[in-house]
């Protein structure tokens, strides 16, 4: 199975619970950490000293130590809390960890927690906030985080128990234990370039970027400018910068077309394409067409608050194809 937008790795997540092998492809360096961590095998005693191991050396901070925070960091943290995350990166990278990504992970979900932004407004704050507010989310006065560390034990805490909860820990037949530990490839590529040997992929399943929703590397700034992680938003496809007139729209689905064309290229004669994706100005049956797959059916799905930046319902549509 491919998803050529795997994002988070959602798609491999469930590959690995049924024992299906599967490559995931990303273009966003965060994302395909992300996914690796999810579909890592772990060692849970291993895992569980080294996450303590690196609680207790995290809250060892040296608040006398000076800084040289990037203006990202300066701008949406205050300066403890810059200082904390800026130490547990460091305790993270030299350790000798053998889980050292997922530590990575726990980093990142203190930082998006502990920024200076509403708590009602998590995803789209265009300013930080120094004062107390009016939260319209708690229907109370708020204060603005003032330390990152107070999100340690509780990202470290449910950071393990996440992943001795998954599926595959305790239940996995012998070969879906086979398949999790070599059949869930994440990889850092442009869907529109990536090559996979002929033959090889047997299906897809995938939800694209919608056109001009999104700015995916700038939703985990944070992230980036904490681990380092190389910065590529010039090859986002159908990027909220570029909106969604019809010069973006033509350009979205030139991008989309060479996508798909590049996924004919390389599936089976008898794989089946699904497609999820809120295709509003119903550019996907000509995307499609355009790249020789033949619609077999279209299903709608209704979403319900399904992110902070797509309040209420909407309708997503599903997609599936084979090639003509």
């Amino acid at each position: 199975m491919l998803d050529p937008f795997t994002g988070s790795g959602t798609t491999n997540v469930e590959c690995m619970v049924r024992g299906i092998s599967s490559i995931g492809i990303e273009v966003s360096e965060f994302g395909c950490l992300l996914a690796r961590v999810r579909t890592a095998q772990y060692d849970t005693e291993v895992l569980k000293k080294e996450i303590q191991d690196f609680e207790r050396k995290a809250k060892e901070v040296d608040y006398s130590a000076k800084i040289r925070p990037g203006q990202y960091l300066r701008t949406w943290y205050p300066e403890r809390s810059q200082k904390e995350l800026l130490h547990m990166v460091r305790v993270a990278e030299e350790g000798s960890y053998t889980y050292r990504d997922l530590l990575k992970i726990i980093i990142s979900r203190i930082a998006r927690s502990a920024r200076l932004v509403p708590h009602y407004s998590l995803d789209s704050a265009r300013h930080p906030v120094r004062s107390p507010y009016y939260c319209h989310s708690h229907k109370r006065v708020c204060f603005p985080t003032e330390s990152a560390l107070k999100f340690l034990h509780r990202y470290c805490t449910d950071s393990f128990r996440r992943i001795t909860e998954r599926p595959e820990m305790g239940k996995a037949t012998q070969r879906q234990r086979q398949v999790s530990k070599q059949g869930q490839r994440i990889i850092c590529a442009d869907a529109r370039e990536f090559r996979q040997p002929h033959e090889s992929i047997t299906g897809v399943i995938t939800s694209p970027p919608y056109p001009g929703l999104i700015d995916y590397h700038e939703e985990h700034r944070y992230a980036y400018e904490l681990l380092g992680l190389k910065w590529k938003p010039d090859l986002e496809i159908g990027s909220k910068q570029e909106g969604q007139g019809e010069r973006a729209r033509e350009r979205y689905k030139r991008d989309m077309v060479k996508v798909f064309g590049n996924l004919h290229s390389m599936s089976k004669d008898s794989a089946i394409i699904n497609i999820v994706v809120s295709d509003r100005f119903n550019l996907y049956p000509e995307i499609l067409h355009d790249t020789g797959f033949k619609i077999s059916r279209v299903l709608e799905r209704i979403v319900t608050n399904r992110t902070a930046l797509r309040r209420g319902t909407f309708t997503e549509k599903v997609y599936i194809a084979s090639k003509e």
